[in-house]
């Protein structure tokens, strides 16, 4: 099933987001994303193996919002814009570093950590750049070498020294009540999806796979 009919299909079968027909889209989109072998990769299966099954004894909200948990943090509510990049990988990895440095300095760190960086710099390590990449690459080369800052820059001359502050990185259970702990304890994570034949229509909305898709 393709084109209008996927999408009339995807409008029928389930609520949680809204679809549309878009031939250019669609092939963007197929461009753009993180390749599966990548997210199958042996380093990101090793990590998420190290991680234990915690025990969950505090009660979850029904809802959450980080934005208002940490208002001093300014990153938590920045989107990026990847553009036509298959950079997911380095743009959320990031997103969630910035968000975590500041929330683990009480807001005192507003640093805005440059994807670019990450992009340009990792090299094989992480992937393929805008053909894709892995997101635990990433925090191995911010751990390793550092991270430089991104966004707006105020000063005139930049100093060519990145700090290596990060202690270890680690994974979660694949369990969603220690997920969500965690978000609420420490701060927002990074994480990747498999993504089936209606999500290249999709237009707004929370993404659910929609009954009988094949994966892409």
């Amino acid at each position: 099933m393709t084109g209008k009919a996927l999408v009339d299909y995807v409008k029928e079968h389930q609520p949680f987001f809204k679809a549309e027909y878009s031939p250019d889209v669609i092939e963007q989109r197929k461009r753009t994303l993180m390749k599966m072998e990548l997210l199958e990769h042996p380093m990101q299966k090793e990590i998420v193996a190290k991680a234990k099954k915690l025990v969950i004894n505090e009660d979850i909200p029904e809802s959450f919002d980080a934005r208002e948990k940490w208002k001093d943090c300014p990153s938590i509510r920045y989107i990026r814009d990847q553009s036509n990049c298959g950079s997911c990988w380095a743009v959320s990895a990031a997103e969630t570093m910035s968000d975590r440095l500041c929330i683990h300095s009480n807001g005192t760190r507003k640093t805005m950590i440059s994807d670019t960086d990450m992009l340009s710099c990792c090299g094989f390590a992480c992937g393929f750049g805008c053909e894709g990449g892995l997101a635990i690459g990433a925090w191995f080369y911010a751990q390793d070498f550092g991270v430089c800052s991104g966004g707006r820059y105020e000063e005139e001359v930049c100093a060519w020294e990145c700090m290596v502050e990060a202690k270890k990185v680690y994974g979660l259970y694949k369990d969603e009540d220690i997920i969500r702990m965690d978000i609420m304890k420490k701060g927002p994570v990074q994480t990747a999806f498999e993504v089936f034949e209606d999500f290249y229509s999709y237009k707004k909305g929370v993404y659910v796979e929609s009954p009988n898709m094949g994966i892409w």
